[in-house]
């Protein structure tokens, strides 16, 4: 589990410890200061919460951490702006050979980012 220091005011996230140990842990180690040096200082420390990562998050308005989704992998982006085009493509060149030039030029300079 992690440690999150917050601004006590705003909830704002001042700095974390990803490390697995309890508040007290950290302060005998001087990982964190002690409670009265981060009170002084208009902080707090809490502990036990999930680590960050892609899909945890801090979350100011409740002082805790919140579940996100994950965001999208490039690869998957990737692969389907692959399979677009070669749909596209496939269906400019099914029209260029039934004849249907314009239509299939028009696929394929969209396809190119042109108008």
């Amino acid at each position: 589990m992690a440690i999150y220091v917050y601004v006590t005011a705003t909830g704002a996230l001042y700095s974390y410890i990803p490390d697995n140990v309890t508040v007290a842990q950290a302060q005998a180690s001087g990982q964190l200061a002690s409670a009265a040096a981060l009170t002084a200082s208009g902080l707090t420390a809490i502990g036990g919460l999930s680590p960050l990562s892609a899909t945890i998050q801090w979350n100011p308005a409740t002082l805790t951490t919140s579940t996100v989704l994950s965001p999208p992998s490039t690869e998957a982006i990737a692969a389907v702006a692959a399979t677009y085009k070669a749909n596209a493509t496939r269906r400019a060149n099914k029209l260029q050979a039934k004849g249907q030039l314009y239509d299939a030029m028009q696929i394929l300079l969209n396809l190119n980012g042109s108008n």
